[in-house]
């Protein structure tokens, strides 16, 4: 840090590359671009936190030209993939899909999964522009295999209150949220190429405030 500001006081715009982080490195900031350089295939790469990795000669030139940015905040992409699960009902075992969010994207690439508090009503995934995306999906060639589990209020016997709930689209019986979430937790970290899913352009207004240095490639910064 002391060398940095005796580089930046003589207007010399320093980057500084490591083939180990330094330990207190993990938090990334603006007047101390710190990053991690390594060899692959007898070639250089730089990591930008795992959220991209270019070439050292990339990375210098895009560097030089402002194509990486301390940006503070992380910005989600406006675009939600859904990932559909069967689930048999408990009461009348008639076959449903459930649903959930998959992991959002930045432009740089970060990494956001959504977690849903249980026996709330105002979850992510029941937004009524996804519940609409989804019902015309399910109206598609593509999409017409899904029956979908219906979502409503509903009386929980366990919370003794009612929840905005998946339920039953035969019976109408609620599922549960601790079952729900339980199945959902069992698939989440399955590689999501193996598992049934829609993409919909949709903007969830997602911001993190997150600092990193952002590449964007030939998108928009997160700022």
């Amino acid at each position: 840090q002391e060398r940095q500001a005796k580089y930046l006081k003589d207007g010399i715009n320093a980057v500084w590359l490591f083939e180990k982080e330094p330990v207190k490195a993990t938090k990334e900031i603006e007047k101390l671009p710190i990053f991690k350089i390594l060899e692959k295939d007898e070639k250089l790469f730089v990591s930008l936190k795992d959220r991209k990795l270019l070439s050292l000669d990339d990375f210098i030139k895009d560097f030089v030209y402002n194509k990486i940015k301390f940006c503070k905040t992380i910005r989600m992409l406006p675009q939600v993939q859904i990932v559909f699960l069967e689930y048999n009902c408990w009461k009348c075992r008639e076959k449903n899909h459930i649903f959930y969010i998959a992991p959002l994207h930045s432009s740089c690439n970060s990494e956001v999964r959504i977690t849903e508090t249980i026996w709330s009503s105002q979850k992510e995934v029941f937004r009524p522009e996804i519940l609409t995306a989804i019902e015309n999906y399910s109206k598609t060639e593509q999409g017409k295999h899904l029956q979908l589990a219906t979502v409503k209020e509903r009386f929980s016997n366990t919370v003794q209150g009612y929840y905005k709930s998946f339920g039953c689209h035969k019976c109408d019986s609620i599922f549960g949220d601790y079952f729900i979430q339980s199945t959902i937790l069992e698939n989440l970290y399955e590689n999501i190429d193996t598992l049934d899913t829609a993409t919909f352009d949709i903007d969830l207004n997602l911001r993190l405030d997150i600092p990193h240095w952002c590449h964007s490639g030939n998108l928009s910064f997160c700022e």
